[in-house]
């Protein structure tokens, strides 16, 4: 599709064009020195991120104490709020 012109938006692996945001790196050093960041993820992912997703994109679901979204339903809406720029 890329030899033939098409735009395609690659998901793969790789290294970024772009220096991390200012914004990301403040946040990554308080995680860091609040030792958000010394334990791996729940596997269904932070409530916190979850929450402020569905607040961004207006959603509503059954139980407000609780979030139930996916990681793949998460990524799908990040990138929705990211190809609004």
């Amino acid at each position: 599709m890329i030899a033939d012109g098409i735009d395609v938006v690659n998901l793969s692996q790789g290294e970024p064009d772009f220096n991390t945001p200012d914004n990301i790196g403040r946040a990554a050093r308080i995680a860091i020195k609040d030792h958000l960041t010394d334990s791996y993820t729940a596997t269904n992912g932070l409530v916190e991120l979850k929450n402020a997703v569905v607040a961004a994109a207006k959603c509503s679901y059954v139980n407000n104490s609780e979030c139930f979204l996916s990681r793949a339903e998460l990524i799908r809406q990040l990138l929705f709020f990211d190809w609004q720029d």
